[in-house]
């Protein structure tokens, strides 16, 4: 986006220069370059990139609204007017040259058959998390070691993700205090009402709610597996380089604020594991995957039980 700022000093490379009516043109053919334009079969324009042109969009409208709330506030006239020329035009404008084209890019990609993880591959990927979690939490105790941690933490992490199939940051900002609040206990008189397969999996599996989109709470399950690992991950903190004050379960040792990023975790865990088509295991194919599965057996489930009813 730089190359397309015009002038040399840099002052006009700042945003705050390029809010106003001429600017308006020199961002949007910024956002434009990024998104990578292209032409769909049906001749309509798309972008490559729609998810940056509509994020990115959405950012400028709002460092724009803040100019102006500047403005007013300092009683600048001539930033309060480059601002509303700005919004005026974005209002008008941003819509047809930009996010018509960005939404259909979706619209079209939505028509397209995506390519989930094999079962084999996520069988191999099981059997491979279920032999290394015990030999690391062997390991972490008799040896407290900082890259034992961290590739406990990365197994520990991809099991949890594989398992829930849960968007990747709500599993990685896991916390030490919401783990801590984690239950398994349900009230009395719902689980008079439940199923003895039901009963069995309360006591097996761990609630857990995270932080997830829009600030809502997001249920993650954790089975024994799952707890045991989480459970030596936290007792051996202090013993293997991670920093008191990094409040994430999954943290990088040596860092205050930072976490493992779960889609370099599930790269480096599937190429570990050695299956046949490991760019295929990331959260959002889980997460349609799952999906899909639980449709088909929906639909059988509906299918069974309308024969049944004619027999």
């Amino acid at each position: 986006m730089v190359n397309c700022l015009p002038g040399d000093d840099r002052n006009s490379r700042k945003l705050n220069a390029l809010i106003n009516r001429t600017g308006f043109d020199v961002i949007l053919k910024a956002i434009e370059t990024e998104g990578r334009p292209t032409t769909a079969a049906n001749g309509r324009q798309i972008f490559e990139k729609p998810a940056f042109v509509i994020k990115v969009g959405n950012s400028i409208f709002r460092c724009a609204q803040f100019k102006r709330g500047q403005a007013l506030r300092d009683g600048d006239t001539c930033g309060l007017q480059e601002a509303d020329d700005f919004i005026s035009l974005y209002k008008h404008e941003f819509t047809d040259r930009m996010a018509s084209a960005a939404h259909a890019s979706y619209r079209l990609k939505g028509n397209s058959l995506s390519e989930f993880p094999d079962e084999a591959d996520l069988k191999l990927l099981r059997d491979y998390q279920n032999t290394k979690l015990p030999e690391l939490m062997t390991a972490l105790k008799d040896n407290p070691d900082e890259f034992v941690w961290r590739e406990l933490a990365e197994i520990t992490l991809s099991r949890v993700l594989v398992f829930n199939a849960r968007r990747g940051s709500e599993a990685a900002e896991l916390t030490v205090h919401d783990y801590r609040n984690a239950t398994n206990r349900v009230d009395p008189a719902l689980a008079c009402n439940l199923t003895t397969v039901e009963k069995q999996l309360i006591q097996r599996l761990t609630v857990v709610n995270v932080t997830g989109k829009r600030d809502r709470p997001v249920p993650i399950l954790l089975t024994r597996d799952m707890n045991n690992a989480l459970t030596a991950l936290c007792e051996s903190r202090s013993r293997c380089g991670i920093v008191e004050g990094n409040m994430f379960v999954f943290a990088l040792p040596q860092s205050r604020k930072g976490h493992l990023n779960f889609f370099g975790t599930l790269r480096r865990v599937a190429a570990r594991a050695k299956l046949v088509k490991p760019h295929l295991l990331t959260t959002t194919r889980l997460r349609k995957h799952l999906a899909t599965m639980a449709q088909v057996f929906l639909l059988f489930c509906c299918f069974y039980i309308r024969v049944i009813s004619y027999l």
